[in-house]
């Protein structure tokens, strides 16, 4: 089972690589979108506009959350196999 081991480590690796390449992307959108935000606030616009960055900030929120997730499980299998 030395082979199995070996490949999930190295899938563990992959994921966690992955999962930070799309952390920074949805972190520079979240920040974007947070320019967004202030922007309309200042500006008269509509209720609709500001509801939709909302929910986009949301969402991305929501998927740092997930991917947050999917790092620790990488992390403890990675912690898991290397006491083996």
């Amino acid at each position: 089972m030395v082979i199995k081991n070996i490949d999930e480590r190295i899938i563990a690796k992959r994921i966690i690589i992955n999962a930070l390449r799309i952390e920074e992307s949805l972190a520079d959108i979240l920040r974007s979108e947070a320019k967004i935000l202030k922007r309309k606030s200042n500006i008269v616009t509509s209720n609709e506009e500001i509801q939709k960055v909302n929910r986009t900030i949301k969402y991305i929120l929501y998927f740092l959350t997930i991917i947050d997730d999917r790092i620790l499980k990488s992390l403890d299998i990675l912690k898991n196999h290397k006491d083996v």
